[in-house]
Parts: C-alpha cells; sequence; structure tokens
C-alpha cells in the first residue's frame, strides 16, 4: 500500500461558513444603501381604444347608414354599427365613415367589383385593416 501524500495545490479547509455569510449579508447591505434610487419609468402613452369615447347613437346611425347606401341600400344586420366601432378599435365613426368612403370611391371596391363587398363582414376586414395595428402589422414596442 502506498502511503497518501497531500496534493500540494490543494487549499486548506473552508472557513467557517456562519462567519462567510454574515459578511456578504452585510456587504449586500452596504451595496443597496449606496445605490441611488432607479427613477420611475416614463408613463406609458394609453392605447386608442383607452382614450377614445364610445360612439354616441348618431354616430352609430350614421354609420349604419353609410353601410347601407355602400350595399346599393341593402339593409345592414341589427349589430353593424356596434361590429364597426369595435373594428376601429377606438377610431371616431368620422374616421370609418372616411375610409369607406374613400373605398367607395374606386371602383374594384364596389358591390359587384373585384375587390368589393359580397357579405356584411367585408366592411368590419376593411376597417379592422385599416385602424388596428396588429392588422397592418406594426405593433407597438
Amino acid at each position: 500500500m502506498c502511503p497518501q501524500v497531500p496534493n500540494p495545490t490543494s487549499r486548506p479547509s473552508d472557513p467557517d461558513k456562519g462567519q462567510v455569510h454574515n459578511a456578504l449579508v452585510e456587504k449586500l447591505s452596504i451595496e443597496s444603501q449606496e445605490q441611488s434610487p432607479t427613477p420611475d419609468p416614463p408613463p406609458v402613452e394609453a392605447p386608442i381604444a383607452a382614450r377614445s369615447t364610445p360612439w354616441t347613437a348618431g354616430e352609430r346611425q350614421a354609420v349604419y347608414a353609410r353601410g347601407s347606401a355602400y350595399m346599393e341600400n341593402d339593409t345592414p344586420p341589427d349589430n353593424f354599427a356596434s361590429n364597426c366601432e369595435l373594428a376601429a378599435v377606438g377610431h371616431s365613426a368620422a374616421e370609418v365613415i372616411e375610409c369607406l368612403d374613400s373605398r367607395f370611391a374606386k371602383n374594384r371596391y364596389r358591390p359587384g367589383g373585384r375587390y368589393g363587398p359580397r357579405v356584411w363582414n367585408w366592411f368590419y376586414t376593411v376597417i379592422r385593416e385599416r385602424f388596428s395595428a396588429t392588422e397592418r402589422g406594426h405593433l407597438p414596442e
């Protein structure tokens, strides 16, 4: 049997763990007192939907009438104006009407046109594509 020779590169046994813990706690408490308090982050701007007011009954009626006129005086579904309001994500009824008017100005977006409405859901899609950042692919950072 070979006698065991101590390794010359080995370290002596660890110091008392209680003393090390106390020293670390003191060091951390001193460092935390020395650091200046972090400034509050700048206020985040509220999304448009949170800032806008709900549409009035008159504005809903105007959007309803515009949808009916767009579809050659066909009667929109009862919830047409409220669905348009939801699709507009907080934008005003005047902006929605302007969006529909700009589409109607082009023949290809009229009923019977290549990209025109065939069902009422077309309006919700057009409005979402115009006003929703998610639909346009431009998410806020």
